[in-house]
């Protein structure tokens, strides 16, 4: 599905495989509709005293090609630390994702966290949606636990691109020292492999010199740094830098296990009511006395 929104807070997921096509998935998948033109919007989400509400809206963008006989089961977490002018650092605490799946099949499930304060307390109120995309099914799916409801969804199908005619030479980016990025130049740095959770991951370093002028209104050159690790195995980033001069943010596996996950993750639970959307919906969960 999609892209799952992000609220306040943030979500993940993805999914997994089995040896048998889950019970709601079809052989024959629906037509995709066709997405339009400038792309779909994802929708969002928002909290008012009383409730959450999340917002999807339709057609969903497809995630593109699904990766097949590659499952797992894995979680992120993210980290930031924010500089002031003054030099004082914000750091914020390190925040886990929900866990991520994916099948060998290539169906993927995120759970989406939704999540606020409680009218007057600051203690969370937590509801979840699971969001699985099984592109065998051609469906999207998104569980409301709180309502027990399948609202499925078909993804749309990007057009192919129209044919454009090849660019004039540029002699100007032809003699940069590094390709031209937002007004920057740029360059990789290959850092090799290592192993992260028993996977071979491959390491790049990409730093962005940029132009006064080209980065925030800046006064003097400004260098953004991005190293980036990935399983090309996988399809997954294991860690991701950034470094930029307003601070630094990390995003990092903290737990991963090859294999296919419980085929339960995936299957619609017993009793649920399966909706078919056409049109942009909303899911509202009420705050829950604790």
């Amino acid at each position: 599905m999609h892209r799952a929104s992000f609220l306040s807070t943030q979500l993940t997921g993805y999914l997994i495989v089995l040896a048998a096509v889950p019970a709601f998935s079809q052989t024959a998948g629906p037509v995709p509709v066709t997405c339009p033109t400038g792309g779909a919007s994802l929708g969002g989400g928002q909290f008012t005293q009383t409730e959450s509400i999340m917002t999807y809206n339709l057609p969903q963008l497809p995630r593109g090609q699904p990766l097949t006989g590659a499952p797992y089961t894995g979680q992120m977490s993210n980290e930031s630390v924010r500089t002031l002018a003054n030099g004082t650092h914000l750091t914020q605490p390190v925040r886990s994702s929900p866990m991520m799946y994916r099948d060998s099949m290539g169906r993927t499930r995120s759970d989406t966290l939704m999540m606020a304060p409680r009218p007057g307390t600051t203690t969370p109120q937590i509801n979840r949606l699971a969001e699985i995309d099984d592109p065998v099914a051609g469906y999207r799916y998104i569980l409301d636990d709180y309502h027990k409801v399948a609202h499925r969804i078909v993804p749309c199908k990007r057009s192919p691109p129209a044919a454009r005619p090849a660019p004039m030479p540029n002699p100007t980016l032809a003699s940069n020292p590094g390709p031209l990025r937002m007004g920057g130049n740029s360059e990789t740095e290959d850092l090799g492999t290592q192993t992260m959770f028993g996977v071979t991951v491959t390491g790049v370093r990409n730093t962005t010199t940029f132009t006064p002028g080209a980065y925030q209104g800046n006064d003097g050159p400004v260098t953004v740094i991005q190293e980036t690790w990935r399983s090309a195995q996988y399809g997954l980033d294991f860690v991701v830098k950034n470094s930029r001069p307003d601070g630094d943010s990390t995003q990092s596996m903290v737990s991963f296990a090859a294999g296919d996950p419980d085929p339960s993750l995936f299957q619609i639970p017993p009793g649920y009511q399966i909706v078919d959307e056409t049109a942009n919906f909303t899911i509202t969960i009420p705050y829950q006395p604790q």
